[in-house]
């Protein structure tokens, strides 16, 4: 028993010197059990708005796990699928000797695109056409896992890895033009 609860126990006389009209107990009590236990009413119109709020919370929160990770998962799906597919040595031997020419001339890019905002976007224009290229490439050797060995697939294959450096290429020869530009010497005019 706590310290309070002992002095109001000795000292009861001096609390309860009025006392309460008669049937005070149970309407007390009644009220107390009625706050106790809300109104069915007032129940169920609260669980279902906190039903439907919840509901709407995790659709939200779904469409924004969708919205941000979508790419994601469509590209570790596509990159799985490609990767699962079985190509010839000689098609390998191809598309090496492709990718190490687009590779090294990725390089040369990244070496001559200086802080300009043409050869950066330039740089970007690449990048894009790069990737839709690798869209490409994904959705023939798709084609290719379901028909191997067709000859109108491998070369589709092989003109797409050719496209790749030649743009690649394109993309150094522009920026090599724009590097050689001389710049316009300002004239004054009277």
């Amino acid at each position: 028993m706590s310290f309070l609860e002992q002095k109001i126990k000795n000292n009861r006389g001096f609390f309860d010197r009025h006392q309460p009209p008669e049937g005070h107990e149970a309407r007390f009590a009644e009220k107390l059990a009625a706050r106790e236990t809300p109104d069915e009413s007032e129940t169920d119109g609260r669980a279902f708005w906190l039903k439907i709020s919840g509901v709407a919370a995790a659709v939200v929160l779904a469409l924004f796990f969708v919205y941000e990770y979508k790419d994601d998962f469509v590209q570790a799906a596509v990159t799985q699928t490609v990767n699962q597919i079985q190509l010839s040595e000689e098609l390998n031997n191809v598309f090496e000797y492709y990718e190490a020419i687009t590779c090294a001339n990725v390089e040369r890019i990244n070496i001559l695109a200086s802080d300009s905002a043409q050869t950066q976007y330039v740089k970007s224009m690449a990048q894009k056409q790069l990737e839709s290229l690798d869209a490409a490439l994904a959705e023939i050797k798709k084609e290719y896992a379901k028909n191997p060995g067709d000859k109108r697939l491998q070369a589709a294959l092989i003109n797409n890895k050719r496209k790749k450096a030649e743009v690649v290429e394109h993309i150094i020869k522009q920026l090599s033009d724009a590097n050689r530009l001389p710049e316009q010497p300002q004239t004054m005019t009277p």
